[in-house]
């Protein structure tokens, strides 16, 4: 096997309340466990709930990173990117899949 490069995030679209603290301490440790195995990607779904609190909690791991380590590099944005905008879907997928 090959080492990690990419990793993925998806769940169900509501959380409860009670459980957000348990949840994103449970998503840090998976994100830094991730990265010292030596994935640099992450991927996240689009749904509000689950996927975009791992989505929120990878960016802010990625901030803590360049503050860290590189706390002069004045970075501006990060990259998202989507398979939906793929232009290759077009080739593969039919009218009525709605993508």
């Amino acid at each position: 096997m090959g080492e990690l490069r990419a990793c993925a995030f998806s769940g169900h679209r509501t959380l409860p309340t009670e459980a957000l603290g348990t949840l994103r301490n449970l998503l840090d440790r998976a994100i830094a466990y991730a990265y010292t195995q030596g994935c640099r990607e992450f991927y996240n779904g689009g749904a509000i709930g689950f996927d975009t609190e791992a989505a929120e909690r990878s960016l802010d791991a990625a901030r803590a990173f360049f503050d860290a380590f590189f706390p002069t590099y004045e970075y501006d944005r990060f990259t998202c990117d989507s398979w939906l905008l793929d232009e290759t879907l077009k080739k593969y997928l039919k009218p009525e899949s709605n993508i």
